[in-house]
């Protein structure tokens, strides 16, 4: 802070000593001072000050950018609405506006929380757009003061549940002291394989992947599935992808043969295809077609890592 005062200073003294309005080249004297000047500009730039307070009426559509610009992301995003979260939040039982904190900085709402009197952080965001720093910053700041919050209200725990330790809120959260417990687990279940599949492949490759006469046949078994709602799926590339159940008529350039279980495991990356193809869970016929078929399977996987607010499910 005595730098960024003494850099400012300097700026002040100095264009108070230069001759306004004079064309023509600057002494040396004035170079000197115009140099030091730029030596000394980034400390003008003022470490950016963060403030919590808790939630007023009127904040709610701040925090719902806030929220779907921080967690939009990650995998399992499901975008909010004020509605949804006023409900979800706002008017949740045991919950008040004391409990719902907010870090502000200059330009707005930069983190948000929001605590349960068991110290459970029901939600949890912070500005993307701030720099690693800074966010590292904010989210020690927010989770002191939810900490402290929870605390008053009796709690003996305080959990939050952050996305990954590569996160920048996280790396600080680590740093401050707080420990990783076990990740929380979730179960997927897939009830439309042949459009979870046809989704993935348009927003991973659009419809040119393959050659054109690609035509690839999935069998897929049960698995630990009760249900096998699409046994054989049909996937062709010509004009445009086509990701159908396929039936008797279906004439593929090569088939893989898996279960639904292994290929649910494969897309949200609990298992690699490697390990897959070593336990026997798939297989690709004919053996030449391997390579091509590893290399489809592998365009499935989901690599953004996943995050669903407690909230969203409590």
């Amino acid at each position: 802070m005595e730098g960024t005062n003494f850099a400012w200073k300097l700026n002040e003294f100095v264009a108070g000593s230069l001759p306004r309005g004079r064309a023509g080249p600057r002494s040396g004297v004035e170079e000197v001072l115009i140099r030091l000047i730029r030596w000394f500009d980034p400390l003008r730039r003022r470490k950016k000050e963060f403030s919590v307070r808790a939630f007023r009426r009127g904040d709610e559509v701040a925090i719902v950018d806030l929220c779907i610009a921080a967690q939009r992301r990650y995998g399992g995003h499901i975008p909010r609405s004020v509605s949804f979260w006023t409900w979800s939040i706002l008017k949740r039982p045991g919950i008040s506006p004391a409990d719902i904190l907010l870090v502000e900085a200059e330009e707005g709402i930069v983190g948000y929380g929001a605590v349960k009197g068991d110290g459970m952080v029901l939600d949890w965001a912070i500005d993307p757009s701030l720099t690693p720093q800074e966010q590292g910053r904010a989210a020690d700041l927010l989770a002191r003061a939810l900490e402290e919050r929870a605390a008053a209200r009796g709690a003996e725990t305080f959990t939050v549940s952050c996305v990954s330790a590569e996160d920048p809120a996280s790396r600080a959260l680590l740093e401050a002291g707080y420990r990783t417990d076990e990740a929380e687990s979730m179960t997927v279940a897939v009830l439309d394989p042949p459009g979870l599949i046809a989704a993935i492949l348009r927003a991973r490759t659009g419809p040119k992947w393959g050659s054109p006469e690609s035509r690839i046949l999935l069998q897929l078994a049960p698995g630990g599935y009760r249900v096998n709602p699409s046994p054989r799926i049909g996937i062709t590339w010509s004009d445009e992808l086509a990701v159908t159940e396929a039936d008797d008529e279906f004439r593929p350039t090569f088939v893989i043969d898996t279960d639904l279980s292994s290929l649910t495991d494969l897309i949200f990356a609990r298992v690699a295809v490697g390990s897959l193809l070593e336990a026997g869970r798939v297989s690709v016929e004919p053996e030449a077609a391997r390579p091509s078929g590893l290399e489809f399977l592998q365009l499935l996987v989901l690599r953004s890592p996943w995050h669903i607010p407690p909230a969203d499910i409590q």
